[in-house]
Parts: structure tokens; C-alpha cells; sequence
């Protein structure tokens, strides 16, 4: 989930939601599995993280903070519960590439996004 904006045009409602979603929903799920986890003394659990939770993404203040505490959390949690053969990751995809990338989305920049999407063919581009 994401409701991107810069900092000082973030509604307290988009921060919250957006950390609810994010974070506290993954801690809440986490919690709820746990028990069982470490009464079998084993389990694995791989949280969904993003690159922006390890860099820094003009205009995604609120989603890059979520993401980042989820990492944090993730290695946080992974130590807790090593020793009963519990394992946590957390995977940090970046930007997705699908078919339907092809033309600009409504409400965003047309000059970033075509300039990103041809950084990304630019990547892709095996020369043959």
C-alpha cells in the first residue's frame, strides 16, 4: 500500500493507514503464528519489505518509514526466536516490471516515469 506525497502534505489519516497496513498488520500476523512456531520449534516467515525501505524515494517519506520498520522488526524478531529454529527474512523487490508499464498512469510525473521506464529497458538490453 502506498499513499505517497511529500511530508508536508501527508494527512495524519494516510500515516496512520499506511503504517497500520504495513507494519502493524505484519507484527499482528507474525504474533498470531508464533505461538505455534515455537511450540514445533520450527518455522520460517519472509516478510515483504522494498528497496525505498533502504533508500531514500523523494515523496515516499511514510512508505519508505514502513518499510524500513519492517526490516528493522524482521532482524529484531529474527534474533528473538533463532534459537527455536524460527527463521525470518525480509525480500526488498524493487520497482516491477509487467506488461501493462507501458504508458504513464494518471496523476503521475510524465517526464520521470519515461525517463525511469527507459532507465529500466536501458538495464534489460541484453545488445542482441
Amino acid at each position: 500500500m502506498t499513499r505517497d506525497g511529500l511530508v508536508l502534505r501527508i494527512k495524519r489519516d494516510d500515516w496512520d493507514s499506511l503504517l497500520q497496513t504495513n507494519l502493524s498488520e505484519a507484527f499482528f500476523s507474525i504474533r498470531q503464528v508464533l505461538p505455534a512456531m515455537v511450540r514445533e520449534r520450527w518455522g520460517r516467515i519472509v516478510n515483504i519489505s522494498s528497496v525505498v525501505g533502504e533508500a531514500d524515494n523523494a515523496g515516499q517519506v511514510n512508505y519508505a518509514a514502513s518499510k524500513a520498520g519492517l526490516i528493522g522488526m524482521t532482524k529484531a524478531l529474527a534474533q528473538e526466536v533463532a534459537s527455536r529454529n524460527i527463521t525470518m527474512n525480509a525480500v526488498a523487490p524493487g520497482l516491477l516490471i509487467f506488461t501493462f508499464f507501458v504508458f504513464c498512469p494518471l496523476g503521475v510525473d510524465s517526464a520521470a516515469f519515461h525517463t525511469t521506464r527507459n532507465l529500466i529497458r536501458a538495464g534489460r538490453d541484453t545488445g542482441s
